[in-house]
């Protein structure tokens, strides 16, 4: 049935004209595949599960995607401005690489912690504002500069060993 289809069978006056228009606007844009694609895996998991559509399970995955939602938010403004930041995911490593040093080996306390990651997190982002405004460097030399230094101190502070660059022949 087309989208018009749709709209005659709901047509009407008040709540189901209301419909009827968003159906009519879902049905052009291209991210109904996608949505009709969520439908299908949704019904075929909650068939197949028994726990899939429990509550429990729902608050797993809105727990699990919370940690990319948070970040992806932050990356929403940046890409706003028509800027890049290859560095979020060092970012990430290290602030969570912090927590754990600070937590289990300095034995701090939850606040003074999360005080010291969110600071690190604003400095690291002042830090390539300041190159990109004041320096004129373009945001992903200045984000791939600090994804590298990043990358280094948090495996340095964790002892991480070293992974190879390429594979052993």
């Amino acid at each position: 049935m087309t989208s018009n289809g749709i709209a005659h069978a709901v047509r009407g006056t008040g709540a189901g004209s209301l419909l009827a228009e968003r159906v009519r606007r879902l049905a052009g844009q291209r991210e109904a595949g996608l949505l009709a694609a969520l439908v299908v895996a949704v019904v075929i998991f909650g068939a197949t599960a028994p726990n899939f559509l429990s509550t429990q399970n729902g608050f797993n995955i809105l727990r699990q995607a919370a940690f990319v939602g948070i970040i992806a938010l932050g990356m929403t403004l940046v890409i706003v401005c028509a800027e890049i930041d290859i560095s979020v995911g060092a970012v990430v490593a290290l602030t969570s690489a912090m927590i754990g040093v600070l937590h289990r080996d300095l034995g701090w306390s939850i606040g003074p912690i999360m005080a010291s990651v969110l600071l690190l997190g604003a400095m690291s982002g002042i830090a390539v504002g300041v190159l990109r405004s004041y320096l004129a460097i373009p945001t992903i030399i200045s984000t791939l500069a600090l994804f590298l230094a990043l990358r280094g101190v948090a495996e340095f502070i964790t002892d991480a060993p070293r992974s190879p660059s390429r594979a052993p022949s």
